[in-house]
């Protein structure tokens, strides 16, 4: 299979070639003005509410909802992603979480692009400027037990958690996490 763009490290315009999974050749084109598109891997991002209008965090997201952004992310690049369940109530949480461990146990369209959850608070500031959008209400010290009950409803697939390294007990629940595979993330701090 041939294809023709952009490199994203040098901007020249060359010819791809594919065979099976690996790239057998690239070749500069004798046309180097010509408008084409950049060649690029599939970007990974590691934090998305929803997305293309879909959101992750609502009260009722759907397996719809979640092949609807994924979708949506595939046709703009993005080929794998952490959804992201941001502070809320412990019910909101545990649902988002539950709605994304069933799309991923379902095989549903691109279920696999999903590398895991990352949960973003509610271990985060309470000041106004760090705290972001998160509500103030819902956000906390961690808590090992509750992130094990989090971690219950994501059925093991948190894989990420931005917390405040401020809060008290935040170092040693860092420690837990990194001790556990998860990666802890600084942020909202």
């Amino acid at each position: 299979m041939r294809y023709e763009g952009r490199r994203p490290d040098t901007g020249e315009a060359v010819e791809l070639e594919v065979r099976g999974e690996t790239i057998a050749a690239i070749r500069p084109l004798e046309d180097q003005m010509r408008q084409l598109p950049w060649l690029s891997p599939g970007w990974i991002d590691l934090q998305v509410n929803g997305f293309a209008s879909y959101d992750f965090n609502s009260e009722h997201v759907t397996a719809d909802d979640i092949e609807g952004a994924t979708r949506a992310l595939h046709a703009r690049g993005v080929a794998a992603y952490l959804p992201t369940i941001i502070t809320g109530s412990d019910n909101r949480i545990k649902q988002g979480l539950g709605a994304l461990a069933d799309y991923c146990e379902s095989g549903g369209y691109g279920a696999s692009s999903l590398l895991g959850i990352h949960l973003e608070g509610p271990y985060l500031s309470s000041e106004d400027g760090p705290r972001g959008a998160h509500d103030r209400a819902h956000t906390r010290d961690p808590d090992w037990e509750e992130f094990q009950r989090y971690q219950e409803a994501a059925r093991g697939r948190i894989v990420m958690v931005t917390l405040a390294p401020e809060r008290p007990g935040a170092i040693p629940f860092i420690e837990r996490l990194a001790a556990a595979g998860i990666v802890p993330a600084i942020g909202h701090t």
